[in-house]
Protein backbone atom coordinates (compact mmCIF):
# COMPACT_ATOMS: atom_id res chain seq x y z
CA UNK A 1 0.00 0.00 0.00
CA UNK A 2 1.41 3.39 -0.94
CA UNK A 3 0.87 6.64 0.88
CA UNK A 4 0.51 10.01 -0.85
CA UNK A 5 0.95 13.27 1.03
CA UNK A 6 -1.80 15.90 0.94
CA UNK A 7 -0.88 19.53 1.50
CA UNK A 8 -3.29 21.45 3.75
CA UNK A 9 -2.98 25.22 3.54
CA UNK A 10 -4.93 27.88 5.42
CA UNK A 11 -6.11 31.26 4.12
CA UNK A 12 -2.68 32.87 4.35
CA UNK A 13 -1.53 30.60 1.49
CA UNK A 14 -4.30 31.56 -0.96
CA UNK A 15 -1.98 33.41 -3.37
CA UNK A 16 -2.59 32.49 -7.01
CA UNK A 17 1.15 32.00 -7.60
CA UNK A 18 1.29 29.35 -4.83
CA UNK A 19 -1.86 27.67 -6.15
CA UNK A 20 -0.41 27.61 -9.68
CA UNK A 21 2.82 26.08 -8.29
CA UNK A 22 0.81 23.29 -6.62
CA UNK A 23 -0.98 22.66 -9.93
CA UNK A 24 2.28 22.53 -11.94
CA UNK A 25 3.72 19.97 -9.52
CA UNK A 26 0.52 17.89 -9.59
CA UNK A 27 0.34 17.70 -5.80
CA UNK A 28 -2.72 16.68 -3.80
CA UNK A 29 -3.96 19.54 -1.65
CA UNK A 30 -6.79 21.37 0.05
CA UNK A 31 -6.38 25.14 0.31
CA UNK A 32 -8.71 27.35 2.29
CA UNK A 33 -9.43 30.44 0.22
CA UNK A 34 -9.88 33.88 1.68
CA UNK A 35 -13.24 35.66 1.87
CA UNK A 36 -13.24 38.48 -0.66
CA UNK A 37 -11.27 36.53 -3.30
CA UNK A 38 -12.54 37.29 -6.80
CA UNK A 39 -14.21 34.42 -8.70
CA UNK A 40 -15.08 34.59 -12.41
CA UNK A 41 -17.67 32.22 -13.86
CA UNK A 42 -16.43 29.89 -16.62
CA UNK A 43 -18.26 31.85 -19.33
CA UNK A 44 -16.66 35.10 -18.10
CA UNK A 45 -20.03 36.84 -17.82
CA UNK A 46 -20.27 37.01 -14.06
CA UNK A 47 -17.72 37.67 -11.37
CA UNK A 48 -18.27 37.75 -7.63
CA UNK A 49 -16.30 37.66 -4.42
CA UNK A 50 -16.26 34.85 -1.91
CA UNK A 51 -18.62 35.95 0.83
CA UNK A 52 -21.14 37.47 -1.60
CA UNK A 53 -22.69 34.15 -2.70
CA UNK A 54 -25.42 34.20 -0.05
CA UNK A 55 -24.40 30.97 1.69
CA UNK A 56 -26.34 30.33 4.90
CA UNK A 57 -25.33 28.39 8.04
CA UNK A 58 -25.66 24.65 7.42
CA UNK A 59 -25.43 25.03 3.63
CA UNK A 60 -22.94 23.33 1.30
CA UNK A 61 -22.27 24.09 -2.39
CA UNK A 62 -19.71 23.04 -4.97
CA UNK A 63 -18.83 25.25 -7.93
CA UNK A 64 -16.81 23.84 -10.80
CA UNK A 65 -14.62 25.35 -13.47
CA UNK A 66 -14.42 28.93 -12.20
CA UNK A 67 -11.43 31.19 -12.62
CA UNK A 68 -9.67 32.36 -9.48
CA UNK A 69 -8.42 35.88 -8.95
CA UNK A 70 -7.53 38.87 -11.04
CA UNK A 71 -4.17 40.06 -12.35
CA UNK A 72 -4.08 43.71 -13.39
CA UNK A 73 -7.87 43.71 -13.59
CA UNK A 74 -8.10 40.62 -15.81
CA UNK A 75 -9.09 37.07 -14.85
CA UNK A 76 -6.14 34.78 -14.16
CA UNK A 77 -5.67 31.63 -16.21
CA UNK A 78 -6.26 29.52 -13.11
CA UNK A 79 -9.40 27.38 -13.31
CA UNK A 80 -10.50 25.73 -10.08
CA UNK A 81 -13.36 23.99 -8.26
CA UNK A 82 -14.48 25.36 -4.89
CA UNK A 83 -16.36 23.74 -2.02
CA UNK A 84 -18.35 26.41 -0.16
CA UNK A 85 -19.37 25.08 3.23
CA UNK A 86 -20.87 26.60 6.33
CA UNK A 87 -20.89 23.56 8.56
CA UNK A 88 -22.61 23.86 11.89
CA UNK A 89 -21.78 21.09 14.32
CA UNK A 90 -24.68 19.96 16.50
CA UNK A 91 -22.49 20.10 19.60
CA UNK A 92 -21.59 23.75 19.09
CA UNK A 93 -23.61 26.35 20.93
CA UNK A 94 -21.98 29.15 18.96
CA UNK A 95 -22.40 29.28 15.19
CA UNK A 96 -19.27 29.76 13.04
CA UNK A 97 -18.89 33.39 12.00
CA UNK A 98 -18.39 32.66 8.31
CA UNK A 99 -18.31 29.83 5.79
CA UNK A 100 -15.16 28.08 4.65
CA UNK A 101 -14.10 28.18 1.01
CA UNK A 102 -12.00 25.15 0.11
CA UNK A 103 -10.15 24.35 -3.09
CA UNK A 104 -9.50 20.61 -3.16
CA UNK A 105 -7.37 18.88 -5.76
CA UNK A 106 -6.42 15.28 -6.12
CA UNK A 107 -3.77 14.59 -8.74
CA UNK A 108 -4.24 10.84 -8.77
CA UNK A 109 -7.35 8.71 -8.85
CA UNK A 110 -7.45 6.49 -5.76
CA UNK A 111 -7.08 2.81 -6.44
CA UNK A 112 -9.89 0.49 -5.41
CA UNK A 113 -9.03 -1.75 -2.46
CA UNK A 114 -8.24 -5.33 -3.39
CA UNK A 115 -11.15 -7.75 -3.27
CA UNK A 116 -10.98 -11.34 -2.11
CA UNK A 117 -7.93 -13.13 -0.76
CA UNK A 118 -5.98 -13.30 -3.97
CA UNK A 119 -6.42 -17.05 -4.37
CA UNK A 120 -9.27 -18.47 -6.36
CA UNK A 121 -10.68 -21.90 -5.45
CA UNK A 122 -11.73 -23.55 -8.65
Amino acid sequence: MSVSPVILADRDFHRASFLAWLERHRLDYVVRLKKGSCIIEADGNRNWKLGEEGLKPGELRFVEGVRYGLYHGRPRELTINIALCWKVAKSRAKKPEEPWYLWPRRSRTPKAPPTGTGSEDG
